[in-house]
């Protein structure tokens, strides 16, 4: 049989949802993070307002590798943790002209999890099923929470939700 060269994980910036990815894979061998960590640099490859048909063509052999029900349940669980995400206030303190001074600014998540959020969510939009359209509808929301001085906490993302909905089997998105 072919050999397959394990990928590695896809570097981020440290934040919330890099340490729920880091929980989520921590427990798998090299050989089971590998098809994961596939799915992690596709999802970054996430370009644009909606999914081209070459990125659902590299998805649906991803979701081949990892099992479609797999991936399912683990969009499940990630749709209700970002469900639930409220930006936080991050107050750095630093030094400059030898006075302390502190800096106050709202984050929801980096920009590389947002793109890697857009296109988890767009991998999971041929898999349907209410508990997974139910947490995508809660993301979408918790995306679209204005942020003071910034606006929507992830638009992107929050698009990316609609278009899962817009594209869900039957009225269950829609109604959503």
């Amino acid at each position: 049989g072919k050999v397959e060269s394990t990928i590695p994980p896809l570097k981020m910036d440290d934040d919330r949802l890099v340490a729920y990815l880091d929980a989520f894979l921590a427990p798998m061998d090299k050989d089971n993070q590998s098809p994961w960590n596939e799915a992690m640099h596709h999802a970054n490859s996430a370009k644009g307002g909606k999914p081209t048909a070459k990125y659902q063509q590299a998805t649906a052999t991803i979701l081949e590798k990892i099992g479609p029900d797999r991936f399912r349940a683990f969009m499940v669980d990630l749709a209700g943790y970002v469900g639930k995400l409220k930006y936080e206030t991050i107050t750095e303190n630093f030094t400059y002209l030898e006075q302390e001074r502190s800096y106050t600014h709202d984050v929801f998540l980096k920009d590389r999890s947002k793109d890697v959020l857009k296109g988890l969510f767009w991998m999971s939009a041929s898999l349907g099923g209410e508990d997974l359209l139910r947490g995508i509808a809660q993301a979408c929301e918790s995306c679209f929470r204005k942020m003071p001085g910034v606006g929507p906490s992830a638009a992107g993302v929050g698009n990316a939700c609609i278009y899962v909905l817009g594209t869900a089997e039957g009225l269950n998105g829609v109604a959503q």
